[in-house]
């Protein structure tokens, strides 16, 4: 097989952007989608692949776009579900169409949905436990082994679409007391994402939604090349999509990562430093650093403490301030997330020995 190198400045072809809009009921993830699409499209028109039993419609006065109405049955009546290999169909049909940018509202059905990733792994736990309730919690890792392929199959088929695609994930706030690590790995943030933990993460762009804010986006994933897409405590509009279209047919440059690389920059330099950068900057400015001041203060107060630097103190001692306690729990940390890992990894060699023993397969 030959492989070919091309200079990337000569590769004028348009880059594609993933981007998914995670939210609750009421957060505006369906109109927020649609006027995303609007600016990327570019006057064009788009497709909105809608499992909401018609959600999109109610903005047909408002939007120009092709509506598929994909429903959990096929062609005969007949019940199919949400499996990934139907999302895959309507991917490839829809690109096939040649629509710009494809909307699809929701993901999550081919994750929580009627034939979706959950229902296709109970099955096959329910397969190999023979109706025996004692060995469902032990089959249920190898469950997975012919349910996850396929679901990253899809995921890999998003990836190499060669429109733009915007997904509408729901999202559900995670009660107050429950310490589980949220899937979108903001602490401050109690929503779990109705998708696999990896989701957000693949995505260029992706973006959290609350009922208070309706269309207001939180990032979870946004580089520091989108974010002028995104003002601060801004709705989501066309603008934000033509800003995206823009950066990915190369018509702008970096955006605001200058800005934001001379803010961290400075702040690693101390609360000083930061400070007199903040008095010279403009209003304009000044909004497109806000949603980093959580960021730009930590490392300025890491910066202060000297961590890193001096981890330890003039006599040679460990720095005993919060800076040094907080290094020490990360490290410890990690050392206890490996420790699950192996011992995760040492069941599941286990089980996977006494179901090869007992012609057990998935």
């Amino acid at each position: 097989m030959t492989y070919h190198f091309r200079m990337a400045s000569e590769i004028t072809e348009p880059l594609h952007t993933l981007v998914a809009l995670a939210g609750g009921s009421g957060c505006g993830k369906t109109y927020s989608a649609l006027a995303l699409a609007e600016g990327l499209a570019d006057g064009e028109t788009f497709a909105v692949i809608d499992t909401e039993a018609g959600r999109a419609m109610h903005y047909r006065s408002r939007f120009d776009f092709a509506h598929c109405d994909f429903t959990p049955f096929d062609d005969k009546g007949d019940l199919t579900g949400y499996s990934p290999e139907r999302y895959i169909d309507v991917l490839d049909a829809a690109e096939k169409a040649g629509y710009p940018v494809i909307v699809i509202d929701s993901f999550s059905h081919v994750w929580e949905g009627i034939g979706g990733v959950l229902e296709l792994h109970a099955e096959a736990v329910d397969r190999m436990a023979r109706g025996d309730d004692s060995k469902r919690d032990r089959v249920s890792m190898i469950g997975w082994a012919g349910v996850k392929p396929r679901y990253r199959r899809l995921l890999h088929r998003l990836i190499q679409c060669r429109a733009h695609v915007i997904l509408c994930i729901r999202a559900k706030e995670r009660p107050e007391g429950i310490k589980s690590v949220s899937k979108i790995r903001r602490p401050d943030l109690r929503w779990d994402v109705a998708a696999d933990k990896d989701l957000v993460f693949e995505m260029t762009s992706s973006l959290l939604l609350l009922p208070e804010m309706a269309g207001v986006p939180i990032p979870i994933k946004l580089a520091d090349e989108h974010r002028h897409a995104f003002p601060h405590q801004k709705q989501i509009n066309a603008k934000s999509g033509a800003e995206l279209l823009a950066w990915s047919r190369g018509e702008t440059g970096v955006g605001d990562k200058e800005l934001i690389d001379r803010a961290r920059a400075a702040a690693r330099e101390g609360y000083d430093a930061i400070n007199r950068m903040w008095k010279k900057l403009g209003e304009a400015d000044r909004d497109k650093l806000m949603p980093l001041m959580k960021e730009l203060k930590t490392i300025a107060a890491e910066a202060e403490r000297g961590v890193g630097d001096a981890p330890f103190g003039p006599d040679g001692s460990e720095d005993k301030d919060e800076g040094a306690a907080h290094q020490r729990e990360t490290e410890r940390q990690a050392e206890r997330e490996i420790a699950v890992m192996e011992a995760t990894a040492a069941d599941y060699r286990k089980t996977t020995d006494l179901f090869a023993k007992e012609g057990i397969t998935g």
